[in-house]
C-alpha cells in the first residue's frame, strides 16, 4: 500500500494505492462525511458488516462516524478519499443514492436508498443536459 496526502485550500485528498488483490485499509471512521473516488480496479467496502462492491470508475459516499474497511479485490486498485477541513457543524450535501454502501443511514433514515429517491436523484442531477 502506498498513500499520498495532498492539502489545498481546505481540501484534503489521499491518494491510495493497493497493489495487490487483498490488500486491506484497516476499519476506521471520520467525525464528516466523505467521498471516496475509486478510478482503478475493484474494492470492497464494509460499513456495519454489510459488505458493497465498487468497480471503477465510482465514486463511494462514507457517512460519518460509520466504521468501514477498504478490501482490493483485483491486483493494484487506485482511490482517492476526499473531504474537506471542517471546524463546526456538519453542511447537509446532496448525496448520490448509487454511491452509498449497503448498511448506511443519513441522519437515522434510508431515504437515500429507495428507488423513488435513485430515480428523483437522476432526473433532477445526473440527466441535466
Amino acid at each position: 500500500m502506498k498513500a499520498t496526502k495532498s492539502i489545498v485550500s481546505n481540501v484534503w485528498i489521499m491518494q491510495i494505492e493497493l497493489t495487490y488483490k487483498g490488500d486491506r485499509i484497516e476499519g476506521h471512521s471520520h467525525k464528516f462525511d466523505h467521498q471516496h473516488l475509486l478510478s482503478v480496479g475493484e474494492v470492497d467496502i464494509t460499513v456495519d458488516g454489510e459488505t458493497t462492491r465498487f468497480k471503477a470508475p465510482a465514486i463511494i459516499y462514507i457517512a460519518k462516524g460509520k466504521c468501514h474497511h477498504m478490501k482490493a479485490i483485483s491486483d493494484y486498485t487506485l482511490g482517492y478519499c476526499i473531504h474537506p477541513i471542517r471546524n463546526g457543524e456538519r453542511v447537509e450535501d446532496i448525496v448520490c443514492p448509487h454511491t452509498i454502501p449497503k448498511g448506511v443511514d443519513i441522519d437515522g433514515t434510508t431515504m437515500f436508498l429507495t428507488d423513488d429517491y435513485a430515480e428523483t436523484f437522476d432526473k433532477e442531477f445526473s440527466k441535466k443536459k
